[in-house]
């Protein structure tokens, strides 16, 4: 279990039980988990040839969903970019977008958005389906990430009631009773 998920974290599709492919060579990365799983006198590791562009496909299809995976893309920017319209819609007359609906936007995007780089393979772009949205999904979350950032560090600023690392010459806060002592 803890091997196969490792791999599949890394990009590995299963082809067949029992044994798993990748699009490229990640030699270290998966010595480093077989070391750290102990698993190394079990595991045969092995580099490969370049197979026809027919035996790739079939491949790729036996080893990952990516029609699957390209509709839950598709359907993260379709969500996600409707919420941002609504949310760019709130502007108020300082020109800020509502810090705690930035937060909580940012906060669900990046939690849905978090389990795709596990489940994409990055495969090359040759084998990837027609009108692939893996990479409109991670440039849009990007830049959603960086619209919202500041109206969302606001949001937590006042809720935890302190400053992060972009305040960093703004005073600290005093703790409440503190005011005064010497």
């Amino acid at each position: 279990g803890h091997l196969r998920t490792g791999l599949s974290w890394r990009g590995y599709g299963m082809l067949s039980p029992g044994t798993m492919i990748a699009a490229y060579p990640m030699r270290a990365e998966v010595q480093s988990l077989l070391g750290e799983l102990e698993v190394e006198p079990y595991v045969h590791f092995f580099t490969g040839s370049r197979l026809e562009m027919a035996e790739h496909r079939e491949i790729v299809d036996r080893c990952w969903d990516l029609p699957s995976l390209n509709r839950r893309y598709a359907a993260f920017i379709r969500r996600h970019r409707q919420a941002v319209e609504a949310l760019l819609s709130k502007v108020d007359q300082n020109g800020q977008l509502p810090p705690d609906e930035s937060f909580e936007l940012r906060f669900w995007a990046t939690y849905e958005y978090s389990a795709f780089p596990r489940e994409d393979p990055r495969l090359p772009e040759e084998l990837l389906p027609d009108a692939w949205r893996g990479i409109e999904a991670a440039e849009f979350m990007d830049e959603l990430r960086a619209t919202l950032k500041d109206p969302a560090e606001e949001y937590i600023d006042s809720t935890l009631g302190i400053h992060t690392r972009r305040d960093r010459n703004r005073p600290e806060r005093v703790p409440a009773g503190a005011e005064g002592t010497a």
